[in-house]
């Protein structure tokens, strides 16, 4: 996992562990820990903007990874070639557990295939770099 990756590094070879003390678990939480190193961090100045940019697209391509990865498929539309994920979700004060869906038009899941696959090539390539070796 790309993320996964540039949070490692950061926290391991560029001075992350004084951002946090610990590595991040949650995707939410290993985004806020990259922000936050790149404005930290000298040793990341010059791949902040490309840092920046694959946490962007992660984020916006988080919802749906949830959905496909942690959900379960139970619906196919042929009218307008749509799926639907369910899951189970909490509550946005963590109390309660509710049944989330997601319908996404199959031209969607595919772009979002194509986008994963895109964010995972530019952020190998990152990785190299950050790891002091040539991409």
């Amino acid at each position: 996992n790309t993320i996964d990756a540039i949070v490692a590094i950061a926290f391991h070879d560029h001075g992350g562990d004084a951002v946090s003390t610990k590595l991040p678990k949650q995707f939410s939480t290993k985004t806020a820990f990259l922000k936050r190193c790149c404005e930290e961090l000298q040793s990341l100045s010059e791949f902040k903007p490309e840092i920046l940019y694959l946490v962007e697209k992660a984020e916006e391509l988080a919802r749906t990874r949830h959905y496909v990865a942690h959900g379960v498929l139970t619906e196919f539309d042929p009218a307008d070639a749509s799926f639907v994920f369910l899951k189970i979700d909490t509550t946005a004060d963590k109390r309660q557990h509710v049944i989330g869906h997601m319908r996404i038009l199959g031209t969607e899941l595919v772009k979002a295939g194509t986008d994963v696959k895109d964010l995972a090539k530019q952020g190998q390539s990152l990785t190299q770099r950050l790891l002091g070796e040539t991409a």
